[in-house]
């Protein structure tokens, strides 16, 4: 990926950094979240639910059995389905596992798994959270060997094809493309539509069936993820010159998409402390 479509970094707080990885289980109606990145190797398993996930351009669908990795700096976004969803989110502390562990390379982004390999992985989650949690003499040790047979379950995964990601029509990658390599240019529904040769209509419902979003939201978040990018890179910038370079003409509608997407606004970023 060029380095100007660079998506913003996320910040995934671990809870305790002595353990080897954070756990999350999360159920009920998923929400949406914007475009993002991180350092750390995500996993997650599906028990319930479906939806799809955007990593780098390339849509996957999941559902019951799914298991997802998301590898260090992957650009990505969960799109969810309307439905009761369940999972856990394993965030893995690649210092802590040291350089034997370099799971990331070798998983697929997405794979399915048995009922029984399902049953196997959340079974030993859980009692590494109980270690985690409990701190009982040897509790490091205990779960670092818990641990290790979680990595060799996983790789088990590696020795089955991988489903293909979905294939969007030649439009919509086009399309997708087309506004990553320009996402800091004026952009408007109505010059896309005579750029591709499509009403806006067809070109904004198709993109929005596909990517769960509209394309003027896209841009946006492509815009604001970039700053973040940049203002962490180079805090001498002015935020003002940042929000010239993505593609904001105007300073407050960039603060304001900023702190909406965000949640924080820009100079939280530019003042923090590294």
């Amino acid at each position: 990926m060029p380095k100007k479509e660079q998506p913003v970094k996320e910040v995934l707080p671990v809870y305790d950094p002595a353990a080897p990885l954070r756990l999350r289980w999360t159920r009920g109606i998923q929400y949406d979240y914007p475009l993002h990145w991180h350092p750390e190797i995500e996993i997650q398993m599906v028990a319930r639910g479906s939806g799809k996930y955007l990593i780098n351009g390339h849509i996957y669908a999941i559902n019951r059995n799914s298991l997802v990795v998301i590898r260090p700096r992957d650009f990505h976004k969960f799109i969810p389905d309307q439905v009761p969803f369940e999972r856990v989110t394993v965030v893995l502390n690649t210092l802590w596992m040291g350089r034997d562990w370099r799971v990331d390379r070798k998983l697929p982004r997405h794979t399915r798994l048995s009922g029984r390999e399902v049953s196997q992985i959340f079974g030993l989650l859980r009692r590494v959270q109980h270690e985690v949690d409990g701190r009982r003499p040897l509790w490091d040790d205990m779960t670092r060997m818990m641990v290790t047979q979680l990595m060799v379950l996983l790789r088990r995964v590696t020795l089955r094809p991988a489903p293909p990601p979905l294939r969007p029509s030649p439009l919509m990658n086009q399309l997708i493309a087309y506004l990553d390599d320009h996402y800091d240019q004026p952009l408007s529904l109505a010059q896309l539509a005579r750029y591709f040769g499509f009403s806006r209509y067809h070109l904004s419902h198709c993109f929005s069936e596909i990517f769960g979003m509209g394309i003027k939201n896209y841009i946006i978040q492509r815009r604001v993820a970039e700053a973040r990018g940049i203002i962490e890179k180079n805090r001498a910038l002015s935020l003002s010159s940042v929000a010239g370079q993505v593609g904001f003409n105007d300073y407050a509608a960039f603060h304001r998409a900023f702190l909406k997407i965000v949640g924080l606004p820009p100079s939280h970023f530019r003042d923090r402390r590294k």
